[in-house]
């Protein structure tokens, strides 16, 4: 269900996560802190979500994890601005990247395997940009909703 308790909250600016595998949590890492760094997880069953942008978070980097079996969302923005999701693996995920109303964000260099939605951007003010992604039996790589905004940069590869 939605509002699961994080295994982590991470509060404090500049901090990194790496080199873990998270698995059986019933969501996964909160962020609500400029400038956190969070590379190289592994999330091999992703129950809620992975990982979501709370209040206060800005300038996150999500980079090298990977993602897998995620019946909703793996990356969930619900705030900030000048996010980086960037050379991450997504395999069989409904949502890949969700970003909520006013937040902006870049998506790319990530590698997509039987995902629902690559992107997915919702709420005025929701800018999210994409380049050098590659989408292999993606649904519906960009869902850009209720006046959002999803600008592809450069190429990005689908292949179905």
């Amino acid at each position: 269900t939605e509002n699961m308790p994080p295994i982590f909250r991470i509060t404090g600016s500049g901090i990194t996560v790496k080199n873990a595998t998270i698995k059986g949590a019933p969501d996964g890492i909160h962020l609500s802190a400029p400038r956190i760094t969070i590379q190289n997880i592994i999330f091999p069953d992703v129950c809620e979500d992975a990982i979501t942008m709370k209040k206060g978070a800005r300038w996150g980097r999500i980079t090298g994890c990977y993602f897998a079996q995620a019946a909703d969302k793996a990356i969930q923005c619900s705030y900030g601005s000048g996010h980086r999701v960037y050379e991450n693996v997504f395999v069989n995920v409904k949502v890949s990247f969700r970003s909520k109303k006013s937040v902006n964000a870049s998506f790319y260099r990530n590698r997509l395997y039987h995902c629902g939605s690559a992107v997915r951007a919702d709420g005025r003010g929701s800018n999210t940009k994409t380049w050098d992604n590659t989408f292999i039996f993606v649904q519906h790589p960009y869902q850009p909703l209720d006046k959002a905004i999803i600008r592809q940069l450069g190429d990005d590869v689908q292949v179905k």
